[in-house]
């Protein structure tokens, strides 16, 4: 009688269950996540648009690595998100977000001062191109209200604040009029200041070459500002400023007090006006006694009798 149970033989008289035991294949398991990773890479449009309303949750596939807008229909938007690590920006309506990591993180989007226009975004990262979306919130009758009370208080408050800007401009204005200076002294500082200003070389003065590091950023305002220019005579030095405005959406507005940080500066003036709208530029000019720390290291000081 023949046993079934005997292991197979091929021609040559080999056992057949090692061959037959190695070929047995593992198929993976798919978790929810592979799932929803397939759902998001078939979802996936360089351009995606969703019309939500106030309190919805969406999930949307984003690329990893590469810098993905968001553009809603807020006037100022303002975001939230579960993933410190996620490197986000915000100009008015517009979102940009970049993530390096393949876990999913959320998004809470909403207008500035307004929580309750939120929507709950979660992206899916993915190894795909940069999308942009696009989000139209559909809100109530109460959250537009106070999202165009809001727009009115914010447009109140800029209207003072240029107001403020314009007194503050005159007052800088006047007191740099050497018609308004009694000092023959400030007199004198003033016109070189103006010659400059006119893009001339005032007499006894030449420029230089290389800005000494100390002296490139002598003014604190807030706004990018360095020396670009030099000229120097026997007494004096006069570093010349190139201030930008690079906020993207306010003014600013420039005081000469705020270059006043070493000792050897002993005048500023600013070019035209104090104020700068975004992106624009002007001229500081920043005069300092040449002799200032020789004079200083030279200094025969008195013994003090109370020590």
């Amino acid at each position: 009688m023949s046993n079934s149970f005997a292991p197979q033989k091929d021609s040559f008289g080999r056992s057949t269950l090692l061959y037959e035991q190695t070929s047995t294949e593992v198929i993976p398991k798919t978790t929810p996540a592979d799932i929803i990773t397939e759902q998001m890479k078939k979802k996936f449009k360089p351009v995606q648009r969703y019309k939500l309303t106030a309190g919805d949750n969406i999930t949307l596939p984003a690329a990893k690595f590469i810098m993905n807008s968001i553009r809603t229909n807020f006037g100022q938007v303002e975001v939230k998100t579960t993933d410190p690590n996620v490197v986000l920006e915000m100009d008015g309506s517009f979102v940009y977000f970049t993530t390096e990591k393949d876990a999913p993180f959320g998004l809470r989007i909403y207008e500035k001062g307004v929580p309750e226009s939120q929507v709950n975004i979660t992206v899916w990262p993915l190894n795909v191109l940069a999308t942009m979306v696009e989000v139209d919130v559909s809100l109530d009758k109460a959250t537009k209200s106070k999202i165009a009370k809001i727009k009115r208080d914010i447009k109140i408050e800029q209207q003072h604040t240029e107001i403020r800007i314009r007194d503050k401009e005159s007052e800088l204005i006047l007191a740099s009029d050497p018609k308004f200076q009694s000092s023959p002294y400030e007199y004198r500082i003033n016109n070189i200041f103006s010659q400059i200003a006119g893009n001339e070389t005032p007499k006894g003065y030449n420029f230089i070459e290389g800005i000494p590091p100390k002296a490139k950023y002598p003014c604190r305002f807030d706004a990018k500002s360095e020396t670009k220019q030099r000229l120097i005579s026997s007494r004096r030095i006069v570093d010349v400023v190139l201030v930008q405005n690079t906020h993207p959406s306010r003014s600013i507005v420039l005081r000469e007090e705020q270059c006043w940080t070493s000792g050897d500066i002993i005048s500023t003036a600013i070019l035209n006006k104090a104020t700068l709208k975004p992106n624009e530029m002007t001229e500081v000019y920043v005069m300092r006694d040449r002799l200032y720390y020789e004079r200083i290291k030279n200094r025969n000081n008195r013994p003090s009798l109370l020590n």
